[in-house]
C-alpha cells in the first residue's frame, strides 16, 4: 500500500481478522487473559514483524555505544509509526485502565493545558495535527500506555529496548542511518522544537527502514525522542531513561532523561 503524507495509514485490530499475517504472527507471543472486551477498530497501532536476527550492535568509531558486539534477537513486532495524536487520544477517551493508568491520564490532560493553554481534546483532534507524534509524554506516560493496550488486547505491550530500536534502525547490513549509509537531508523530519512543532510521522517514507521481509518502519531518525525501555541509572533519587531517534543526523546519538514530560519526547511499542 502505497503511503500518503496526507493520509494516516489505518491501524491493525489484532483482535479481529483471524487471517491477518499480524494476528497469525502473534499466535507465538506471550498473551495474558482474554481481553476484557472486543477492541474497537481504529484503536491501536500497526505493527511490524522483525524475524528473530544476530547483528553487530554498536559502532566502533562512536563515542556513544563502545566496541562492537554480536547480539541475537529473537521475533518482535514494532510499531510502523511512533504513536501519534490521533492513537494517544484513543487513549485518554477509553475509561478502562488500572488506577495508575487513569493516573496517567489526567495527570497527561492537567499537565498538557497547563504548558499550552488550551483544552488538550482541542489540540490532539486539531485534523493538522493527528498524523504528527504525540509530545510531553513522559516515561510513566508511555508505560500506562502499553498496560492500557496490555489490558484490552490481552498481548504483552510494552517499550522498545535498545537493542531492538537500533536493529531496526540499522539491520544486519549496519547501515548508518534507516535508508542506508548516506546522510539525505530530504529523507528526515527536523527534530521537534518547542516553537516549530512535530513533523506527520509517514511525511518520509523514502527515509523508512526496509526489512528484509519488505516492510517499513517509519520515523526512526528526526522529529521526536522515542522512549526505551531499557534501565538507565539513578542520579540521587532520580532514575534516568533512556531516549533515542530524536537527532535528525547521528542516529547513534542517545541520551538519559528523568522520566517527566518533554515537548519532544514520545514513543513507540513493540508486542
Amino acid at each position: 500500500m502505497k503511503v500518503r503524507p496526507d493520509k494516516p495509514q489505518p491501524v491493525v485490530m489484532l483482535g479481529g481478522n483471524q487471517s491477518h499475517p499480524y494476528r497469525r504472527r502473534l499466535g507465538a507471543v506471550p498473551t495474558l487473559s482474554s481481553p476484557s472486551e472486543p477492541v474497537p477498530f481504529l484503536l491501536l497501532p500497526e505493527m511490524v514483524a522483525i524475524d528473530a536476527a544476530t547483528f553487530i550492535m554498536g559502532k566502533f568509531d562512536s563515542v556513544y555505544f563502545g566496541p562492537e558486539r554480536e547480539v541475537s534477537l529473537p521475533a518482535f513486532l514494532i510499531g510502523k509509526y511512533p504513536i501519534t495524536n490521533r492513537g494517544w487520544q484513543n487513549f485518554l477517551k477509553d475509561e478502562r485502565g488500572s488506577a495508575a493508568i487513569q493516573e496517567s491520564r489526567q495527570g497527561y490532560i492537567a499537565y498538557l493545558k497547563t504548558v499550552s493553554g488550551e483544552d488538550v481534546a482541542k489540540l490532539l483532534n486539531d485534523p493538522r495535527l493527528t498524523n504528527h507524534p504525540v509530545v510531553w509524554v513522559s516515561w510513566h506516560d508511555a508505560n500506562a500506555y502499553c498496560r492500557w493496550l496490555t489490558e484490552i488486547t490481552g498481548h504483552l505491550y510494552r517499550l522498545p529496548k535498545n537493542v531492538e530500536w537500533e536493529y531496526v534502525v540499522r539491520g544486519k547490513e549496519l547501515r548508518t542511518f534507516p535508508w542506508g549509509k548516506d546522510w539525505d537531508a530530504m529523507k528526515v523530519s527536523p527534530p521537534a522544537s518547542f516553537m516549530g512543532g512535530t513533523a506527520p510521522v509517514n511525511a518520509h517514507p523514502e527515509g523508512a527502514s526496509v526489512q528484509p521481509n519488505g516492510a517499513r518502519i517509519f520515523d526512526l531518525l528526526g522529529n521526536v525522542w522515542e522512549w526505551m525501555e531499557d534501565d538507565g541509572y539513578k542520579s540521587g533519587d532520580d532514575i534516568q531513561k533512556l531516549l533515542r531517534g530524536g537527532s535528525d543526523i547521528a542516529p547513534f546519538v542517545y541520551f538519559y532523561a528523568s522520566c517527566k514530560r518533554f515537548y519532544n519526547a514520545g514513543f513507540r511499542v513493540v508486542v
